[in-house]
């Protein structure tokens, strides 16, 4: 599954669960948090969540760079992967953040992610660089 075909399903998914909770939700996409950028931000009155996309022909080399970018601003961080990588993400990103694999139309919670807020340094949009 490609990046715009992730992307699409992901705003669903946000937009759905949102409205399921009764909550408010705004969803940013390409956003920069420090050296990194995030390919979707959703913010919402639970906190920022911020989420890499990782299709089967990504590469992995600074996946963990950018989750320890995010971790500064978001308080969940999700690698959001299709099939050809959730064994080699499980393995490799930092114990705070969730795996999310997509098949098709299908969401499928790998990991969840830890609640950052108590470890966020910055505002609630986080710091401006």
């Amino acid at each position: 599954m490609n990046d715009n075909a992730i992307r699409i399903i992901l705003k669903q998914w946000l937009k759905a669960n949102a409205s399921d909770k009764g909550i408010g939700i705004r969803i940013f996409y390409e956003k920069a948090i420090s050296n990194s950028i995030a390919d979707v931000l959703a913010v919402t009155e639970d906190g920022i969540w911020g989420f890499e996309i990782k299709s089967d022909v990504d590469d992995l080399r600074r996946l963990n760079t950018q989750l320890d970018n995010y971790s500064k601003a978001c308080d969940r961080c999700y690698v959001v992967v299709g099939e050809r990588n959730v064994e080699k993400v499980k393995s490799c990103i930092p114990r705070f953040c969730g795996v999310i694999k997509w098949k098709l139309s299908c969401k499928n919670h790998q990991k969840k992610g830890r609640d950052q807020t108590s470890q966020r340094p910055y505002g609630l949009l986080g710091r401006q660089y």
